[in-house]
């Protein structure tokens, strides 16, 4: 009795963890000839798939079942206009005063009042 249930909750964690498997979707392809020839569409340019070449018989071909993703899709509060974020205030330009400096007081020398 304990190893069929055994089974059965074997079976239901595998299939509670089991996950969908999906084909690699790169436009390049690495054919490498070790005997049979393996293919290996795993690569974003043409520069990684190269790249990832060890010689021989080696190359590198465009994957012909690439299929890019679709664009993103956008949502209709994204579309809104962007917030209007409101700038600094300017700081106006100093003038420099036509006046001239104050005259020294007498006895401190300095022009300075205290």
């Amino acid at each position: 009795m304990k190893f069929p249930l055994f089974g059965l909750s074997l079976i239901t964690a595998a299939a509670a963890f089991a996950t969908t498997v999906e084909a690699q979707n790169y436009p390049w392809c690495a054919r490498i000839d070790l005997g049979d020839l393996i293919e290996n569409c795993g690569f974003e340019s043409l520069e990684q798939c190269k790249a990832s070449l060890s010689g021989g018989g080696d190359t590198c071909v465009e994957n012909n079942i690439y299929k890019p993703p679709p664009p993103e899709s956008v949502s209709a509060q994204d579309t809104a206009a962007p917030a209007q974020v409101p700038l600094p205030t300017a700081k106006k330009a100093q003038r420099h005063s036509s006046s001239r400096p104050p005259a020294p007081v007498a006895g401190t020398g300095t022009g300075l009042s205290r």
